[in-house]
């Protein structure tokens, strides 16, 4: 991963898609993506291929702050 996922959770380039056993899956997703996805059904369109597995006990203390 190239960026800390603390810069990912920053930015809404990343989606949570789905939780898997223990880990998040994150897809990658630009305005165009949000726009084209349907999201009631998990007919999620990605930016692009690729993504992220996080162990979901490392989501909550990488959560950036409320602004």
């Amino acid at each position: 991963m190239d960026q800390t996922l603390a810069q990912l959770l920053a930015t809404p380039d990343a989606y949570l898609h789905s939780l898997e056993g223990g880990e998040a899956v994150l897809v990658p997703m630009d305005r165009a993506a949000y726009r084209r996805s349907i999201f009631l059904d998990h007919r999620i369109s990605p930016a692009g291929e690729g993504g992220w597995r996080v162990p979901v006990a490392a989501l909550a203390g990488a959560a950036p702050p409320a602004q």
